[in-house]
């Protein structure tokens, strides 16, 4: 039965003003059964749950929406909900996960580091810190330059004994301290490799002139590159693992990635060391890092190999399991993403103790988006317990049996504090005036987008989402740029409207007047606004002396006659035309 798009986003709109959020949340449910992949409902679902504090619930449907909005492009949308998640739980490492991924690919690789910063500390704060060390690498593949990030992973390695590591990010850092002509402080470097490995080569032959390694440095050669000599070393290093030569295989390793710290050939044959070693935790995050690295540079093949080759010695790893259902289905290949998928499930719900990648309840919701039919949900719709799924096939033969649901965390009880935030509604009242089209014009310059444009562009996401707080910020910073002022001024207006603060609003108008970076007028949509909120603020001095600049605007004229007879004006003030003066109207 089709379902009336507009009638039953009117009804979900009555319920949820009169506070019956689970029948507005059944109304937009409804809507998704014949459009699952509109990343809005998904959004304004969770605003829903989270008004009903069922926060867990509401978690879920943003993922939903940002996942969503991030498939269609909009990454912008898909990271301001990805706030709204930290926001109610700032222990969601995907959610820091997506937004530095998203943040890479667009080129932010500042935003990108500082997200996997978040993501690296949280995972510290929970004792994970082969994990953070796994992050730590991205971000130094990312930058290698960075000089703080290259150190903190260094001294991180040497806390877990990662010495072979350690040694190989201090001598990228005192590459680094090299080039920015700081010798001393790369000496001290090459000194913290030779405490805990006084034989070393190449600090003891890089100590004394740390500028010579700028000339012995290999370059480092593309991902995904083949043949040369970085071929034949990486063939050398295999065959000493293959032969259980294993101090040679790491001597050469540690030798290679001295002059190559960022080769995910010799990441792997590290990964490889450490599997025949039996020591499948370290080799664990030496894997995942190359796929992480790979899936970045979308070689697909190279991430999915490498997490096949890391499962032929540890098949229950739901961590190395998940991250290759979410390759293979950027690959295309549903069936074999939900395979992937449902064994790391399995494999988390058999085995608590064992790291999990994601919440067992959120890789579900996943699932069902993917491929809803699949043999894989319904095995695990009894519930995500043992002995629910005890005893149920697998396979394509499953009969159909009703669901009961399936085991979600626990929301707030009505007795703790709501979020200590609240989420404006994303759509504007009937009462509003629609802003102008160039306010919402978001052009680029040379194909690549200007930073002040980045902040525009960030604030109108976020006031689309609902995080007013977070648009004010964007756009705030979007008026020191001249040629964006208007638009983010337009924004910035109407952003304090939607929070009731008008007051603040106004205040905008004191600040154009005195504003270096505002033009010499303002748009006439601007001063209308402007106009309106004096008027509905009872200060009709203020209201006429702005609207009478613009007496051909709109409905502007009916507003001067009866303004001239609320004030006893006979004639409109004075402007002097479209010309701004520099003054306050406050």
């Amino acid at each position: 039965m089709d379902v009336d798009k507009s009638t039953t986003q009117d009804k979900a709109k009555v319920h949820a003003a009169a506070g019956q959020f689970d029948k507005a949340i059944g109304e937009w449910k409804k809507l998704l059964i014949e459009t699952t992949d509109d990343a809005i409902i998904h959004n304004t679902i969770g605003d829903l749950y989270v008004r009903q504090n069922a926060l867990a619930d509401a978690i879920t449907a943003y993922f939903q929406g940002s996942n969503l909005f991030r498939q269609a492009g909009e990454t912008l949308k898909a990271i301001a909900i990805l706030k709204k998640i930290i926001k109610l739980d700032p222990g969601q490492h995907q959610a820091y996960q997506d937004m530095a991924e998203m943040n890479a690919e667009r080129g932010l690789v500042g935003s990108a580091i500082a997200d996997y910063t978040s993501l690296a500390k949280l995972y510290l704060r929970e004792d994970k810190v082969l994990d953070a060390v796994g992050v730590y690498r991205t971000m130094v593949s990312l930058d290698p330059s960075r000089q703080d990030v290259t150190r903190y992973l260094a001294e991180l390695c040497m806390r877990e004994q990662l010495l072979d590591e350690a040694a190989v990010y201090y001598l990228q850092l005192a590459r680094i301290c090299a080039q920015k002509g700081l010798i001393d402080e790369a000496k001290e470097v090459y000194d913290s490799i030779l405490k805990f490995s006084p034989e070393h080569e190449q600090a003891l032959k890089f100590k004394e002139n740390p500028e010579l390694a700028l000339q012995e440095e290999a370059p480092i050669h593309s991902f995904g590159e083949t043949g040369g000599s970085g071929s034949s070393a990486v063939d050398e290093v295999s065959a000493l693992i293959d032969s259980g030569e294993f101090d040679q295989a790491e001597a050469k390793l540690v030798e290679l990635m001295g002059a190559d710290p960022a080769s995910l050939d010799l990441c792997r044959q590290f990964g490889r060391l450490y599997l025949r070693k039996g020591e499948p935790a370290v080799a664990r995050s030496q894997y995942q890092y190359v796929a992480d690295t790979a899936l970045q540079s979308q070689d697909l093949l190279t991430a999915e190999s490498a997490l096949q080759e890391y499962l032929g010695s540890d098949p229950m790893s739901a961590v190395i399991r998940e991250l290759l259902g979410r390759t293979l289905e950027q690959k295309g290949d549903a069936d074999g993403a939900m395979n992937e998928y449902g064994q790391a499930l399995e494999s988390m719900i058999r085995d608590e103790q064992q790291d999990q990648p994601v919440p067992p309840d959120e890789l579900y919701e996943r699932m069902k988006t993917l491929a809803p039919d699949s043999p894989w949900v319904e095995r695990f719709a009894r519930g995500l317990t043992v002995d629910a799924i005890d005893g149920v096939p697998t396979d394509s033969t499953i009969a159909e049996t009703a669901v009961d649901g399936m085991a979600v965390a626990e929301p707030m009880s009505s007795a703790e504090e709501p979020p200590a935030f609240t989420i404006a509604s994303s759509e504007p009242s009937a009462e509003e005036p629609a802003l102008s089209e160039s306010a919402l014009d978001t052009p680029s310059v040379g194909g690549r987008v200007p930073p002040y444009q980045q902040h525009l562009d960030l604030g109108i996401a976020y006031r689309d989402m609902g995080l007013v707080d977070e648009a004010i910020a964007e756009l705030s910073r979007a008026l020191e740029d001249p040629s964006l002022y208007l638009q983010a001024m337009e924004l910035l207006v109407d952003s304090y409207k939607r929070q009731g603060a008008v007051e603040a609003a106004l205040a905008c108008l004191e600040r154009s007047a005195t504003d270096p970076s505002a033009p010499d007028s303002l748009s006439e949509s601007l001063q209308y606004e402007f106009g309106l909120l004096y008027l509905n603020q009872g200060r009709m001095d203020r209201a006429a002396e702005v609207l009478s600049a613009i007496p051909d605007f709109r409905d502007v004229r009916e507003h001067l006659a009866r303004l001239r007879g609320a004030t006893g004006r006979s004639e409109p003030v004075a402007t002097g035309g479209t010309k701004r003066r520099r003054v306050s109207y406050l």
